[in-house]
């Protein structure tokens, strides 16, 4: 349902949908389902560190939390410990709902009964409604699951003779199991012009224009998969409903609709899916009813439309459409969208204007997993140092927390095993690259730099054709001494000295070279661009800008973007002029409507 209004045109805006929605897909459900995994996951030490994380990011609890959010979340991240208490979490910060999210022990700690537990949640959904949700559907999903679980509370208190043991885990099996099968309807006007219904709903209902969608054999009608334990003879025998009862219904209901409409289009696939890959008989129908002469002779018509859809390694090139356009210029294009496009056009635009990334495979430990855990977890480390003179005894150099910071993110990869095989090799390397960073950072640093910031965000604009486009570029520390900032970079993988030289003072970066050889200049033009950026921010108005990037491999080296004398890039006025003719050449060609995404060839 969801593709499908989706997929309507801007102009149908006042739609009527007659379906519902599955409660168990709502942000309620899954905020309350993690709140009773986390307190099945509880055992003597605390709640495990993970499962409270799950929750607090919800968003329920950040909107409770407000700014006491990212304190609490650190203290997650930065305990010694991957169990934690309700005292450990929320120092100095007391709510309601998290009361009700939390306290179902007494003391000797031991759970409370069933129907204690249950009105606690209920009261925690009614807190988190009146404050988090402001719009129809989502105030209908907060009854709906108050009104299920009030009916099990009935049941416990006045039925004795039930027994349901005491445990969370239980708990969790039979509340997810009872919104399994519930559905919030879709608020509308009955009214409305547009219609999105099920088969059912169309009964006794005529319109004047009708689509019906998926209309494959296999679906409609549904064909011989009957769920049920009695066999289809003894079913046919003792009068029992069969397939064959399902598919006469579908098939009055189709034809129904079909002669209660003006115009009616049947949609059906081929080619896909290998169970529904073919037309529906009631289609065959059609056309054979109009060959012979019925009623639908001349009044049917077919068109067929190729969806096929290519490999990205296979398309050579895509043609900027009208739509294509209008989502090139609302982007935000930042260093690593614009190295992108330089390397390869084509996948620029799956993953950047489509928004379609390519995934790593499960157990699969790829550089973005690497860059991640090492990026989080230096920002805790150094988080005390943020905005004060870089001084050894700030840093959190924990072990425990490196290793958590790296778990966690290679599980938001699909890599969950990671104390055997290749995951528990690569954790030991990223932690021992993380280690040796930090003392040598330490060893540098220590007493003679201020970090001031850490990873942010800088933003700006640039004027092309006529309009503004955006840029932002996410850096990972910026470092201040006396008069002089450095905008620096972390990079897990190999940096060499050669890569952060600028040979041609003049044009900087050699447009057609770059294009030859894609990786050549990456790390050149994603510090001009955060140069660039900062440059024309005000807060950085009187200060000299300079960047670098840290290498974790070769923790010891700064590599400064220098001009081929050595002499340090500072970002002036006159670099700022030369950089945006290059910014606004590489903008223009992505803009320009005539000229389509061509796949570049692969350096070899």
């Amino acid at each position: 349902m969801l593709p499908v209004v989706n997929g309507l045109p801007e102009s149908a805006d006042k739609i009527n949908i007659t379906m519902g929605y599955p409660l168990i897909q709502t942000p309620i459900a899954q905020f309350i389902i993690k709140m009773i995994r986390m307190h099945s996951e509880k055992n003597e030490k605390g709640f495990y560190y993970k499962d409270v994380l799950d929750l607090i990011d919800s968003s329920y609890s950040r909107q409770r939390l407000k700014e006491h959010y990212f304190a609490a979340r650190g203290r997650l991240l930065s305990g010694d410990s991957s169990f934690v208490s309700y005292d450990d979490i929320f120092r100095g910060f007391k709510s309601e709902m998290f009361d009700e999210v939390f306290m179902w022990y007494d003391e000797a700690q031991n759970l409370l009964p069933l129907k204690f537990i249950l009105k606690k949640i209920v009261n925690s959904v009614v807190i988190a409604g009146s404050e988090g949700e402001n719009d129809i559907l989502s105030e209908s999903n907060s009854v709906k699951i108050v009104q299920i679980l009030t009916r099990l509370i009935t049941v416990l208190e006045n039925d004795d003779s039930l027994k349901i043991k005491n445990d969370a885990g239980k708990l969790a099996i039979l509340i997810e199991r009872m919104i399994m099968g519930e559905s919030v309807p879709f608020s509308g006007d009955p009214l409305q012009e547009f219609q999105v219904m099920g088969m059912l709903e169309s009964r006794c209902l005529e319109f004047e224009k009708t689509a019906v969608l998926s209309v494959n054999e296999g679906i409609m009608p549904k064909g011989k998969n009957f769920s049920s334990y009695i066999p289809n003879d003894l079913r046919e025998s003792w009068g029992l409903p069969t397939y064959k009862h399902s598919s006469a219904l579908f098939s009055y209901y189709f034809y129904s609709i079909l002669f209660k409409s003006r115009e009616f289009y049947a949609v059906y696939a081929e080619g896909g899916d290998e169970n529904y890959n073919e037309k529906s008989r009631f289609i065959e129908q059609i056309n054979w009813e109009a060959r012979r002469g019925g009623i639908f002779e001349g009044r049917v018509a077919s068109v067929s439309k190729n969806y096929e859809a290519e490999s990205i390694r296979g398309m050579e090139s895509i043609e900027k459409t009208e739509r294509i356009m209008k989502r090139l210029k609302e982007l935000k294009y930042s260093p690593t969208s614009l190295i992108s496009y330089m390397i390869d056009p084509v996948r620029f635009f799956f993953e950047y204007v489509l928004k379609i990334r390519n995934e790593n495979e499960r157990d699969e430990v790829g550089a973005n997993i690497i860059g991640t855990a090492t990026h989080d977890a230096l920002q805790i480390m150094y988080e005390k140092n943020k905005g004060v003179i870089f001084a050894k005894e700030n840093v959190i150099l924990s072990e425990t927390l490196i290793e958590k910071m790296i778990v966690d993110s290679f599980a938001e990869n699909k890599i969950h095993n990671t104390e055997s095989g290749k995951p528990y090799l690569m954790k030991r390397v990223v932690m021992e690259m993380i280690k040796n960073f930090v003392r040598a950072d330490i060893e540098r640093a220590h007493g003679n730099i201020k970090l001031f910031d850490l990873e942010g965000e800088l933003s700006g604009s640039v004027e092309v054709n006529g309009g503004k486009i955006d840029l932002h570029g996410k850096f990972d520390r910026i470092e201040e001494k006396d008069d002089e900032i450095k905008i620096c970079d972390y990079k897990s993988g190999i940096a060499e000295k050669s890569e952060l030289k600028i040979y041609d003072r003049e044009n900087l970066i050699d447009i057609i070279k770059w294009k030859e050889h894609p990786m050549k200049y990456a790390k050149t033009f994603q510090l001009l661009f955060y140069g660039y950026l900062a440059h024309n921010d005000m807060k950085f108005s009187n200060k000299r800008i300079t960047m670098a990037i840290y290498s974790l491999r070769k923790p010891n080296d700064v590599f400064d973007l220098v001009y081929e004398s050595n002499e340090k890039v500072v970002f002036n006025d006159e670099l700022n002029e030369k950089f945006k003719m290059i910014l606004v050449g590489i903008l223009n060609e992505i803009l320009n409507s005539g000229m389509p995404f061509k796949k570049q060839k692969e350096e070899e």
